[in-house]
């Protein structure tokens, strides 16, 4: 039986890191993590690490995006402004 739930509590975290999770679904699996936290602080590690590096990769994932649209318009203002 503890193999099993650490075999979902695995899935589940590969889940929330998944890129292609809706924004419901994410919110959902979020609370779940976090209830699972609450009530197993055996797993308590497990959940920060999983929102730990989500929050990570999609903010330097955002980072990034938002830096290659603000020189991609400057470059572009740079051109026709020549």
């Amino acid at each position: 039986m503890e193999e099993e739930a650490n075999h979902v509590m695995d899935l589940l975290i590969k889940f929330h890191g998944s890129p292609h999770v809706s924004s419901v679904n994410l919110m959902t699996c979020m609370g779940s993590l976090a209830l699972i936290a609450k009530m197993r602080p055996q797993f308590m590690s497990n959940v920060i690490q999983g929102i730990y590096i989500y929050i990570y990769i999609y903010l330097y994932i955002y980072l990034i995006y938002n830096n290659f649209f603000i020189f991609f318009e400057r470059f572009n203002n740079l051109c026709h402004n020549a």
